[in-house]
């Protein structure tokens, strides 16, 4: 869960930390809820955790700078599934969807459908992406060895599901 927990009501910040807490240990996607979010804020909550530890303008890279982000230890969105017709991104991972495929629909979020989300993969995986992001050293997966962000991207007529099982596919809520 990602956002500004300050002055939302109990209740909700402690469905956040149950639902954080009965998935931590899954291995087969990554979903971000975004509850009291917006792009500029966290960027802004990140340059002052930044300022607030002292470190000179000299030593700030963008390294550091997505290490103090909401959820640093989450890879950059491959994939932005923005649902409700709109054109535009509206604020959601400013950061981390700078070099991310953008897909529009005219569903709204709750028609959403896991048809959608096939034809968006499916999409995805023959856009013929010229430029896969590099790994910085806080990407990398710890675990299998592997980045996610140097592999291979998925070709139409592939298992999209199984090939895109271990890269982060973000859902922008419209």
């Amino acid at each position: 869960v990602i956002g500004r927990s300050a002055g939302l009501p109990d209740n909700v910040r402690e469905a956040a930390r149950t639902i954080e807490e009965r998935t931590k240990s899954g291995n087969r996607g990554l979903v971000q809820l975004a509850v009291n979010y917006g792009g500029q804020a966290e960027i802004v909550d990140a340059a002052k955790k930044i300022a607030q530890a002292g470190i000179p303008a000299d030593q700030i890279t963008e390294d550091l700078f997505a290490a103090n982000l909401y959820a640093p230890d989450v890879p950059p969105a491959d994939l932005v599934i923005r649902t409700s017709g709109e054109q535009r991104l509206s604020g959601f991972l400013t950061w981390q969807s700078v070099y991310s495929e953008l897909y529009f629909l005219e569903k709204h979020w709750p028609d959403f459908s896991e048809a959608d989300l096939d034809g968006a993969l499916a999409w995805f995986a023959g856009r013929g992406r010229r430029f896969v992001l590099q790994a910085t050293p806080h990407h990398a997966q710890q675990s299998s060895g592997r980045d996610p962000l140097r592999q291979p991207l998925p070709r139409a007529g592939s298992d999209v599901r199984a090939r895109l099982q271990d890269r982060q596919v973000e859902h922008a809520v419209g």
